[in-house]
């Protein structure tokens, strides 16, 4: 699925594996070692959160509500809960293969994500 989003003043097209299964939505990138992003979609804006538990590396979160983004985070392994600023419907999870890599299309360093 290619996700269109504007972060940063970038647009952005991202190639990311759908979850709609209840499933596959609770499995997210526990006990994995994909590297794609993935990308879940909710009927209805929420906020609830997410964890990292069984998830072995760090991994950057966009919450988009109607793609526009809501809050981004990287999240580290084994977080218990972690929720963003409002409520979303979109919300993608990107892999980290290093410290300093978020991804392609963010520059910067993690003090950049508080200007969100």
């Amino acid at each position: 699925m290619i996700c269109k989003f504007n972060f940063k003043d970038k647009e952005v097209l991202l190639d990311a594996k759908k979850c709609s299964s209840f499933f596959s939505k609770l499995r997210g990138l526990m006990f994995g070692n994909d590297e794609n992003p993935l990308v879940f979609l909710f009927d209805k804006p929420n906020r609830s959160g997410i964890h990292s538990f069984f998830v072995r590396k760090k991994f950057f979160a966009i919450w988009l509500k109607n793609n526009k983004v809501i809050d981004a985070k990287i999240i580290k392994p084994y977080r218990f809960y972690v929720r963003p600023k409002n409520k979303f419907n979109m919300l993608i999870e990107i892999p980290l293969d290093s410290e300093k890599q978020i991804s392609g299309f963010l520059v910067g360093s993690e003090k950049d994500l508080n200007t969100l």
